[in-house]
């Protein structure tokens, strides 16, 4: 179900919370993304012609817990492994228990891609999703095209454990994998304004010169975006994901994250943060959130990545 090729998930193994600061989504004012939900919106929910807002800002700090991290309006993502279906939590108008179907689409290298349904009466609203699952751990991104905005949305990263021995003072290490994201541009309100994204992961680990946190850079290169049906709408340039501390506990401790025209300037501006997972701190796996320079374009991405 989940293409489990070379790159393998993260397997949740820390503690404690991760950080994810967006320094330039939504406001910009540097508050956490990465989190369990928040009671502070204050969008009615009317859709498109009625309404411009744009759901819970992914920027709103909150809080979640040592296994589950979300950010966005949701509140939680299931995999339901006996019908290869997920259930999301809490966003508005997505149909009966916000159960998610598998759409058959391949585009996301590693992820399967799944749709909200749509009935007479229920289901007014039609959100897509990535999603995968591992070994250790599972993620995923939910948005919708249906407003004017970014609309509703969110992610989720989740590990199924808590306790990780990362390798401190042995070197350096690279990581690679997978990257699977959901992108909507604001402005119109209709199913073309969303789409799907994949690329791949590198994350690179100094563990050595930081005695006590060591670092972390990176990039999500290789980035294309597609249809929600799986049509190719293009490339994308490179995420840029600058130095970041690791805490003793396995956190990747909030970083910026960037893309660039060929001039040099950024195009796109956010922030990623992420965990190790695996008895050896073998997987990485982390979220990125990104907008446009004019605040037209917004992508929620989640990454998996294995020494």
């Amino acid at each position: 179900m989940f293409d489990e090729a070379p790159f393998g998930r993260l397997a949740p193994v820390f503690a404690v919370a991760l950080a994810l600061t967006l320094s330039a989504c939504g406001g910009g004012d540097g508050s956490n993304p990465v989190t369990g939900g928040s009671d502070s919106s204050t969008d009615d929910g009317t859709p498109d012609e009625e309404d411009t807002s744009d759901g819970e800002d992914v920027t709103t700090p909150t809080t979640g817990d040592n296994t589950t991290r979300t950010t966005g309006d949701l509140t939680g993502i299931t995999y339901n492994a006996a019908d290869n279906t997920i259930t999301v939590d809490d966003l508005p108008f997505d149909g009966v228990d916000g159960v998610y179907v598998n759409t058959g689409v391949t585009a996301v290298a590693g992820f399967n891609v799944y749709a909200s349904q749509r009935g007479d009466e229920t289901g007014q609203r039609q959100y897509y999703a990535v999603y995968r699952k591992d070994t250790y751990v599972e993620a995923g991104s939910v948005q919708t095209g249906d407003y004017f905005d970014f609309g509703f949305g969110g992610a989720q990263y989740k590990r199924s454990d808590d306790t990780v021995t990362l390798p401190i003072g042995t070197g350096e290490a690279v990581y690679t994998g997978r990257y699977g994201g959901t992108r909507v541009e604001s402005g119109s309100g209709n199913a073309d304004d969303i789409s799907i994204v994949s690329g791949t992961a590198r994350i690179e680990v100094d563990f050595l010169d930081f005695e006590t946190t060591s670092a972390v850079e990176g990039q999500i290169h290789s980035r294309q975006y597609y249809t929600v049906d799986g049509t190719l709408l293009g490339n994308l340039p490179t995420i840029y994901l600058n130095t970041a501390n690791i805490t003793e506990s396995g956190f990747i401790e909030s970083g910026e994250a960037n893309t660039y025209d060929e001039e040099g300037e950024a195009v796109e501006s956010g922030s990623y943060a992420g965990v190790f997972a695996g008895p050896n701190g073998e997987q990485i796996t982390g979220v990125i959130i990104l907008e446009d320079d004019r605040s037209t374009v917004r992508e929620i991405g989640v990454f998996t990545a294995t020494d």
